[in-house]
């Protein structure tokens, strides 16, 4: 099968099973756009291509993910994905401010604080320190609900480390069974990224993970999608996907940022997340589509989904991926990358 693309965007076409054995092609078209002061966005003079392999924000088992790979068959929504930094308002370092995102209708509002930590009160329990005042926090799972203690188990003889399944990166992580642990600690963190609710969490208590990346593929809740991977899969199916695998899998961002499709022309408002305070665009209202030219003559066009958008405001960059996922049947010779766009209003 051949892929030509006609977009002034970075295209690359792949093939795929689904959970069935069906086959698919997939076309997948990324838009970079840089945002200009007055607040639109153009195409970047240098193009990203389409991602083939997971970003990190630094080494792979120790850091989040950046970016992950836009090689996904299908995503059933849209993530929202932003690689961000919280500033305190004014530029005055502060105990903690509200960030807050609008994409369209859709809305999210975090938390930030600085650093915290729990002391022991005299007579039992734990009591929350107040944050320390602090100017920016990069808003990654590190600072969030999370993480992982190492201890010595005597049942096993030998260390043991507990971590969080939903994000072992992160801080505050002290399920019951380790409080013990805790005791010997003369540091026991705080998360300083929370829901606006959570603002003082209690020492044991779990919390909801926030963040505004990707959710890695390893991490609840996202593991549960991929499926069942028993003994049976093993000797009948390895190393297809499973039978019950479920296609929200291939969506990476948080449970909060994923979207139905946005049009494309979408108006975005963004709150303490630039050192100005707020920034607003609107999305380009481009309208990508793939025609397909099939082997026995036919030719169809499919519809291109919007079901990415990554904002880096400190790098004024955006970029939007758009994904065709056509069923090869009858055979597919030939894949298109078109753009239409609509007129402004």
């Amino acid at each position: 099968m051949a892929h030509v693309n006609f977009t002034p965007f970075a295209t690359l076409a792949f093939a795929t099973l689904d959970h069935r054995d069906r086959a698919y092609q997939v076309a997948v078209i990324r838009a970079t756009c840089d945002l200009t002061d007055g607040g639109e966005l153009r195409p970047a003079a240098e193009q990203a291509p389409v991602a083939a392999a997971d970003q990190y924000h630094g080494d792979p088992t120790l850091s989040s993910l950046r970016w992950e790979s836009d090689l996904a068959p299908y995503k059933p929504r849209c993530d929202i994905l932003l690689e961000a930094t919280a500033y305190a308002p004014k530029g005055t370092p502060a105990p903690g401010w509200p960030i807050d995102i609008q994409v369209g209708t859709y809305r999210k509002r975090l938390l930030v604080t600085g650093p915290r930590r729990w002391q022991r009160k005299l007579f039992g329990g734990w009591k929350a320190t107040l944050p320390e005042p602090i100017a920016s926090l990069p808003l990654r799972y590190e600072y969030a609900y999370g993480g992982q203690v190492t201890r010595y188990d005597p049942e096993r003889g030998r260390e043991h480390t507990d971590h969080c399944p939903h994000n072992p990166l992160g801080l505050g992580y002290w399920p019951s069974e380790i409080h013990e642990e805790a005791k010997r600690r003369d540091q026991v963190p705080v998360p300083q990224i929370l829901a606006v609710e959570d603002l003082q969490p209690q020492f044991g208590q779990p919390l909801k993970v926030q963040g505004l990346g990707p959710i890695g593929k390893t991490w609840l809740p996202r593991l549960a999608l991929a499926g069942t991977f028993d003994e049976p899969w093993q000797a009948g199916r390895w190393p297809k996907l499973s039978e019950d695998f479920d296609f929200g899998f291939w969506n990476c961002a948080h449970p909060d940022l994923q979207i139905p499709y946005l049009a494309g022309d979408e108006t975005v408002a963004l709150y303490n997340l630039t050192p100005a305070g707020r920034l607003d665009f609107r999305l380009p209202g481009y309208l990508p589509f793939v025609l397909v030219r099939y082997q026995n003559g036919e030719v169809k066009e499919a519809r291109a989904n919007l079901d990415t958008l990554f904002i880096a405001p400190d790098d004024r960059r955006v970029s939007l991926v758009w994904r065709a996922t056509i069923l090869a049947e009858p055979l597919v010779r030939i894949l298109e990358s078109r753009l239409l766009t609509r007129p402004r209003t």
